[in-house]
C-alpha cells in the first residue's frame, strides 16, 4: 500500500490471515494495532516514510518477523514497551529516523540494546549524546548505515550501498566510549567525519592503529584540531581498497 490515506487498518479478510510481507508506505495512516493482532505471519514489515506517530505494543505478537523498516517515519513519537524484546527472530531494522525521542523512550532503548547481538542489518541515525548509543553489541552486523549524527552527509537509497558510519558534531572522547563505533569502524567501507573535536589523527585515532580493511571512501569536514588524514609513514598500507580521500576545513 502506497501513498493512501488509511485513518484505521481494517480487519483483514481471511484471505489475507497468511501474509508474510506487508508494506504500508509514504502513507498517511492511524491506528496499526491490527496488523500485531491478525497478521501475526508476517516477516517482513515496513512503514517506511509514512506517519504512523507509534509502534503499539500488539507488534510484539510478530514472533517470525525478520525485517521492520521505520525509514522516514519522522512523526512516530512511542516505541510500545514490549515490542522490540519480542522480536526473537528479527534480523534487519531500519531506524532513520528524525528527532526522535529516544531519551523519552528509554524502556524501548533497553530493549534494543538487549536483541542488537542478533541483527544482521541496522540503520539508525542518533545523536551523539543520545544514551542509546553506547551499549549497542553490533559485533554481528553483516550490513550497516549509522549516523551519530544530526546532519546527514550520506543517506542509504538502497539495501546494495556500502557499508557507512556517519560522526558528526561530537567530541573524540565520546566517540572513544561508543562500543558501536569500535565494533563497525573495522567493517567500514565509508567512513564520514564531520565537526569532531580533538581529533588531530583522523586513521590513528578512530582506527586505534590498527587496519581498516575494507575502507574504500575517507571524507573529513570541517574538524578544528585536524593535523593528520592519514600519517603515510606507518598506515598507508593499512588502508588497502581505500580510493576516495576528501578533506573539507579551512583550518587545515
Amino acid at each position: 500500500m502506497h501513498n493512501l490515506h488509511i485513518q484505521k487498518l481494517s480487519s483483514f479478510s481471511q484471505a489475507l490471515v497468511s501474509l508474510h510481507t506487508l508494506q504500508v508506505e509514504y502513507c498517511d495512516v492511524g491506528d496499526i494495532s491490527i496488523i500485531g493482532k491478525e497478521l501475526i505471519h508476517i516477516e517482513v514489515l515496513s512503514f517506511a516514510h509514512s506517519n504512523i506517530k507509534e509502534l503499539p505494543i500488539e507488534i510484539g505478537n510478530l514472533s517470525i518477523l525478520r525485517l521492520l523498516d521505520l525509514t522516514n517515519c519522522n512523526d512516530l513519537n512511542v516505541i510500545s514497551t514490549n515490542v522490540l524484546i519480542r522480536l526473537s527472530r528479527l534480523e534487519e531494522l531500519y531506524l532513520r529516523m528524525d528527532n526522535f525521542p529516544w531519551k523519552r523512550n528509554e524502556v524501548a532503548v533497553n530493549e534494543l540494546k538487549k536483541i542488537s547481538y542478533q541483527l544482521k542489518v541496522f540503520e539508525i541515525k542518533v545523536k551523539g549524546t543520545d544514551i542509546l548509543v553506547k551499549d549497542l553489541d553490533l559485533y554481528n552486523l553483516q550490513k550497516f548505515w549509522i549516523y551519530v549524527d544530526i546532519y546527514s552527509y550520506f543517506q542509504r537509497s538502497s539495501h546494495f550501498e556500502s557499508n557507512l558510519l556517519q560522526i558528526s558534531a561530537i567530541d573524540y572522547q565520546s566517540i572513544n566510549s561508543i562500543l558501536m563505533i569500535s565494533q563497525l569502524i573495522k567493517k567500514c567501507e565509508i567512513l564520514a567525519v564531520r565537526k569532531v573535536k580533538d581529533l588531530k589523527n583522523v586513521m590513528r585515532q578512530m582506527s586505534h592503529d590498527c587496519p581498516i580493511p575494507y575502507l574504500k571512501d575517507l571524507r573529513v569536514d570541517s574538524c578544528p584540531d585536524l593535523e593528520y588524514l592519514i600519517d603515510c609513514t606507518t598506515h598507508c598500507s593499512g588502508f588497502p581498497q581505500i580510493r576516495i580521500v576528501f578533506e573539507k576545513s579551512s583550518e587545515f
